[in-house]
């Protein structure tokens, strides 16, 4: 049977700085935001993650990417 699968959403609550270009803001990522991530990753089920062919999951190098990330991509 089919089930409907509602997707995960999550909201940040970051300040926002100005950056060098013309009327450009980008939302800096705080220790909360940082949290919210691992958190998002970490309740992911491995088995429903995407797996390439070299094994890597590509939900896991997102979790790595996003908290390297200063500012909201």
């Amino acid at each position: 049977s089919l089930t409907n699968h509602q997707p995960t959403t999550f909201s940040f609550t970051s300040s926002t700085t100005a950056s060098s270009s013309i009327d450009s803001k980008q939302t800096k990522l705080d220790d909360v935001d940082k949290v919210k991530i691992r958190k998002l990753y970490s309740n992911m089920n491995e088995e429903k993650m995407w797996k390439l062919k070299t094994g890597t999951f590509v939900e896991k190098q997102m979790e790595r990417f996003a908290l390297t990330c200063n500012f909201e991509q």
